[in-house]
């Protein structure tokens, strides 16, 4: 990824989300180019995984 931005002369994102819906066969993307997230001690992988899934639910119960 980071070679192929630099192949197009673009700016790497910090944070990549890809939704796949499985009953229309359709692959959606959302990038962000600003500091998501630092080296936060009390910030760990499962609460920023934990936050993505809460996202993720809210969308699908649309």
């Amino acid at each position: 990824m980071h070679n192929k931005c630099k192949e197009f002369n673009r700016d790497m994102p910090t944070e990549m989300k890809l939704h796949y819906n499985v009953q229309s066969n359709k692959l959606n993307g959302r990038y962000r180019y600003d500091l998501v997230y630092s080296n936060d001690e009390l910030l760990h992988p499962n609460d920023i995984f934990n936050e993505w899934f809460e996202e993720v639910k809210k969308e699908i119960e649309k």
